[in-house]
């Protein structure tokens, strides 16, 4: 149960990540997206 509440949790910042993302921060989060891609 404890660990579905940190899922939940997680979830809701990618949420938010994305709300934010598609606000008009796209080409900052393009940018942040292509860097994880290089690891």
């Amino acid at each position: 149960m404890h660990r579905r509440a940190l899922l939940l949790l997680a979830l809701r910042a990618l949420l938010r990540l994305i709300d934010q993302a598609a606000t008009g921060d796209v080409d900052l989060s393009m940018k942040y997206l292509s860097g994880l891609e290089l690891f």
